[in-house]
């Protein structure tokens, strides 16, 4: 017959916290409040609203394909012509 002699237990929780600026407070606050019976695995940071970022990332994008075409078009002696195609 087996004897249990420990076991562990996983728990996740997730907090969103909007004013990344007291994101240390926070978890200072969770270790005080729970002491040595937490351990912080991870940590993840994401943004509420991706569109503004999405779109500069898209313009830098395109502005650094257009500098690779041209430097390479100059390698090759050749200019570049119009635009054939471009797709997200």
């Amino acid at each position: 017959m087996a004897t249990l002699i420990g076991y562990q237990v996983t728990n996740t929780v997730t907090g969103l916290v909007h004013d990344l600026s007291s994101a240390g407070t926070v978890i200072d606050a969770v270790r005080g409040a729970a002491g040595n019976a937490i351990g912080i695995d991870s940590l993840a940071f994401s943004v509420s609203n991706t569109r503004s970022i999405e779109d500069r990332a898209r313009s830098y994008a395109v502005s650094q394909a257009v500098s690779h075409a041209k430097a390479m078009a100059a390698a090759a002696y050749e200019h570049l012509g119009q635009l054939c195609s471009l797709s997200d």
